[in-house]
């Protein structure tokens, strides 16, 4: 399991842990503290709050992009009446002027933060229809934002992995196998020849013919070990680039992660703060502008800055820590940062912790009228 950081308050910090050993990296040290297996990545929020420290700076990680070419067509759905019409959001009257059903409508419901209406009309899709593949996948991206991040990073780096090698391709041709053709190559003894030198020419021809052969072969030997070692120089090659690689699909799957972060749950929002003074829990939605991602959260935060804390909500920024792998990506920590200064927080499963307002009234008896 490794952390990840998603800090709205001074940006947005992807943190890798590998192993038992852990720390951070910031976009000025990476080459500093790369030996230490330490790494961090960092990313502005647009949350349009300044910090006056190196944190608010941004790092755009480069990713491959992956036009789909899927075909979508259009389904069959009930025609909306004028009744029902008026009904409709702003947002998705405006959609509907420009599509009329199908995943483009959704699209335009998404784009355009009308969130829960995308939601809605995405949720009567077919799930078996497989015309319906994009909407499916923004239907998972509005309602389990979590899943659809890991997924969306594993398929990136699957894809970043498996990219056409660097290494220049091996075009040597290995040598031609040797043509075996054994020929008798016959001697006949001259007229004026004595047996003794004919015996002797026939051993010189047999020994020059007999290097002729080893010749051959040796050149034959001597050019399949040039192209065995350059063919296992290529390999060598080849492996080499795949470990670089390997050793890199962390640091570019948290890039994966954080430009998905970014992407599909923005800047995340606390909202509908309300206060237990006995507690002094201040308790708050975290929300986010692109997702129907929404957890309620209790703040600790002391009585004397509970009301300027609660007037300038939206000025509070959420400071989030994950636990990431390749298979899961879950909220670890959350804090809130109000004024350069982070108040810690928890998570809450339910509702069953939120305080209820309401008039607390006893009533003071005086033996006198006024």
């Amino acid at each position: 399991m490794s952390l990840v950081k998603y800090i709205l308050a001074l940006g947005i910090v992807v943190t890798m842990l590998s192993g038992c050993s852990f720390g951070k990296i910031w976009p000025n040290q990476s080459n500093q503290l790369k030996s230490s297996g330490e790494k961090e990545l960092f990313f502005a929020a647009d949350s349009g709050k300044q910090k006056k420290n190196d944190l608010n700076k941004e790092v755009v990680a480069a990713s491959p992009t992956a036009k789909n070419t899927l075909v979508v067509k259009r389904v069959s759905t009930p025609k909306i009446t004028s009744f029902r019409y008026t009904e409709l959001t702003i947002q998705a009257q405006e959609c509907l002027q420009k599509y009329y059903v199908g995943y483009e409508y959704a699209l335009c419901l998404y784009n355009s933060g009308d969130i829960s209406s995308a939601e809605s009309y995405l949720s009567s899709f077919s799930d078996n229809n497989s015309d319906n593949k994009l909407a499916s996948q923004l239907l998972k991206k509005i309602t389990t934002p979590l899943e659809y991040i890991v997924e969306e990073a594993n398929f990136k780096l699957n894809k970043w992995l498996s990219i056409k090698s660097d290494v220049p391709l091996f075009n040597m041709k290995p040598p031609e196998n040797i043509k075996y053709n054994p020929q008798a190559l016959s001697l006949i003894k001259r007229e004026f020849e004595t047996s003794k030198a004919f015996d002797k020419r026939v051993i010189s021809v047999q020994k020059e013919t007999e290097v002729k052969d080893y010749l051959v072969e040796q050149r034959h030997k001597e050019k399949m070990v040039i192209y065995n070692q350059a063919l296992d120089s290529y390999n060598a090659s080849l492996s080499d680039e795949k470990k670089q690689r390997q050793s890199r699909s962390e640091d570019v799957y948290l890039d994966f992660v954080n430009t998905s972060i970014i992407n599909v749950l923005g800047a995340p929002y606390f909202s509908n703060p309300i206060y237990n003074a006995d507690t002094q829990k201040m308790f708050v939605y975290l929300s986010s502008k692109k997702s129907n991602f929404n957890k309620l959260v209790a703040i600790d935060l002391p009585l004397e800055e509970a009301k300027l804390f609660k007037v300038n909500i939206t000025q509070t920024f959420p400071v989030l820590e994950f636990n990431t792998s390749r298979k899961a990506l879950s909220i670890a920590k959350i804090s809130a940062d109000f004024l350069n200064k982070v108040y810690p927080a928890q998570l809450l499963k339910n509702d069953n912790s939120l305080p209820v307002l309401g008039t607390v009234q006893k009533n003071i008896t005086s033996k006198f009228s006024k």
